[in-house]
């Protein structure tokens, strides 16, 4: 339903209570209740409805990503395909619990900004997510996990996978062969300095490798 559709609909209720309270003076309070929420929600819907999309835009600072799904949310909510948009994304993966909310997400969301700034389209999931979901529907897309095996799940297969020590002090690599990276350190600290070694020392090859991988040219270095 869109906002002028949901006006009409809010009115035409109000409306009915109106008449109601009208040919029913002696029972008002029955329909007061009703009557006021209904009112708010007018007022509320009123409100949104005067806000351009760019008081929006600006209110939450959107990255150009979040921008370009925005305008084409209509299109996939037509068609329930998310696949094809998110396809073409580097996934950064985060541990869920409190301590990797906290520090790690820091690291995954600088990454992030520093991929985005190639103008390559990035997000940044808990491991949670990625390994119940989201992993095996993009598995073919490059992902980095930042935080270590012992709170990052997504870590602790990728450290069986090429056999690291879990208590390795810090670790930072990317592998263009599997698209898999990874950034950790035996703290939050330590994997702070992992993901800054990260994109001091990888963010290149990651960039090439998305180029390749997208049928792109890689940009020159600077």
């Amino acid at each position: 339903m869109t906002d002028p559709d949901m006006l009409k609909e809010i009115e035409f209720r109000i409306k009915k209570l109106q008449d109601a309270v009208n040919q029913d003076p002696d029972n008002k309070a029955a329909y007061e209740e009703e009557l006021v929420y209904y009112q708010k929600e007018l007022e509320t819907l009123k409100y949104f409805s005067s806000l351009g999309i760019e008081d929006v835009l600006s209110f939450y600072n959107l990255s150009d990503t979040q921008k370009s799904l925005l305008s084409k949310e209509p299109q996939i909510l037509g068609t329930g395909n998310y696949h094809d948009f998110f396809n073409k994304f580097v996934f950064i993966i985060a541990g869920s619990w409190e301590g990797s909310e906290l520090l790690d997400r820091i690291a995954a969301d600088k990454i992030r900004n520093k991929i985005e700034e190639k103008g390559i389209p990035s997000l940044v999931l808990s491991d949670f997510c990625w390994e119940t979901r989201a992993g095996s529907k993009y598995s073919k897309c490059i992902y980095l996990t930042v935080g270590g095996p012992q709170s990052n799940l997504t870590s602790k297969r990728i450290c069986a996978l090429y056999h690291l020590q879990q208590n390795d002090p810090i670790l930072a690599n990317f592998d263009a062969s599997k698209n898999i990276g990874y950034a950790w350190g035996a703290s939050a600290g330590l994997t702070l300095k992992a993901g800054k070694l990260l994109v001091e020392k990888h963010l290149d090859k990651i960039i090439e490798s998305y180029a390749l991988k997208n049928g792109q040219e890689p940009k020159a270095k600077k």
